[in-house]
């Protein structure tokens, strides 16, 4: 009976042994993503404040194209503003995340062809684009500093942001075509500026911000 009393309080013990490991590897894993997700924070902010005046009044023209920068109902630059639809403009009342990360419906831009979107923020990131930017650059939230962080990747990653420090405002504005509607060159069909004119305003934006 003493030999078997010893093995179960052994058995206890290890079991203890291995919810303590346990519990301190989860709580390792969990403090590693925090120090990660705070040094990309850190680097996201720096970004932010080193943005070239080029990508920054690239950022600003597609926030102008994009109407949300210049929406009636904004109260925050643009920055949110969710894709108006046939019942009306609308906008997030919070940054906790993309306002259709919770599953609600996307919005009915039109009826005939139907055409819906999850198009939210500034730069009216769409809810897939959100969450693939959202895991790559760990973002926290969909405020401002996340929304320009997700921007100025999609634009460096199509290269418009060496177009632009280049000079090459057109060739900037076709490289990212097929992310803003607003821009031509796409087949979206939801309207949108000329490339004249998206030209002409780049060039009033960069000057304010030079």
């Amino acid at each position: 009976m003493l030999r078997a009393d010893r093995i179960a309080l052994l058995v206890m013990a290890g079991l203890f042994l291995f919810a303590w490991l346990s519990a301190l590897l989860v709580a390792s894993v969990e403090n590693l993503r925090l120090r990660r997700r705070d040094r990309w924070w850190k680097e996201i902010s720096a970004m932010q404040l080193n943005l070239s005046p080029s990508l920054r009044s690239f950022l600003d023209l597609i926030a102008w194209s994009e109407g949300t920068s210049t929406s009636a109902v904004t109260q925050d630059d643009g920055y949110d503003v969710i894709v108006s639809g046939v019942d009306g403009p609308h906008r997030m009342v919070d940054y906790d995340d993309h306002p259709f990360a919770g599953g609600r419906p996307p919005v009915v831009v039109r009826e005939t062809p139907r055409l819906e979107s999850t198009a939210s923020g500034r730069y009216q990131l769409i809810l897939s684009t959100w969450r693939a930017y959202k895991e790559q650059l760990s973002l926290a939230d969909f405020g401002p500093a996340a929304q320009d962080a997700v921007a100025a990747e999609i634009v460096s990653e199509r290269g418009a942001a060496e177009m632009l420090a280049a000079g090459n405002i057109e060739g900037a504005i076709a490289a990212c075509s097929n992310i803003w509607a607003s821009f031509p060159g796409n087949d979206y069909g939801q309207g949108g500026k000329s490339m004249a004119a998206l030209v002409d305003k780049y060039q009033q934006l960069n000057q304010a911000n030079v």
